[in-house]
């Protein structure tokens, strides 16, 4: 992206140099469709520059969801570790407990807990599952922008020619 901002600005500064040879030349149509061709790169540029600072924006932000997940997954591993330790003394407890009673049967709290591991699973990938990207929404003043463009390029030949009638036009 930093190489077509680099070209943008060369193809300003070269049609610069072009209109004002086009009036010395007094050439205006010519000097016209360069300073068109200005504008043009001029948007490009700008066009570039936001994009650039769009995605640095979206690095940043996924590298920032990047270290809020890993931060996720590590502790949901260590509380994972943590109910395997508690699941196994509870079987352990089970056990001893079925064989000092002689009954067997289910657990209606390890179910819970299953249910309960089954929530905050979804919601983890819920949580992991909200970086949105947005695109920008098209501009309703287009043409009116396109119709200032078209002035401000009359208005820079009309000083181009003020210059070169005035003798001041200096060589870029």
């Amino acid at each position: 992206m930093e190489e077509y901002i680099k070209h943008a600005q060369e193809d300003i500064l070269t049609r610069i140099a072009q209109a004002t040879e086009a009036v010395r030349a007094g050439k205006d149509e010519l000097a016209r469709t360069a300073l068109n061709l200005k504008k043009q790169a001029e948007a490009s540029l700008k066009d570039y520059q936001n994009q650039l600072k769009e995605q640095t924006q979206a690095l940043q932000d996924l590298q920032e969801n990047l270290r809020i997940l890993t931060d996720k997954l590590s502790k949901a591993k260590a509380e994972r570790d943590n109910l395997i330790m508690c699941q196994r003394r509870a079987a352990t407890m089970k056990k001893a407990n079925e064989v000092i009673s002689g009954i067997t049967g289910n657990d209606p709290l390890s179910n819970i807990d299953r249910f309960k591991d089954k929530v905050e699973r979804t919601e983890a990938e819920a949580k992991a599952t909200s970086v949105m990207v947005t695109q920008p929404s098209e501009d309703p003043f287009v043409e009116l922008e396109h119709a200032k463009a078209e002035q401000d390029i009359e208005m820079e030949l009309a000083e181009l020619k003020k210059e070169r009638d005035r003798g001041s036009l200096s060589d870029i």
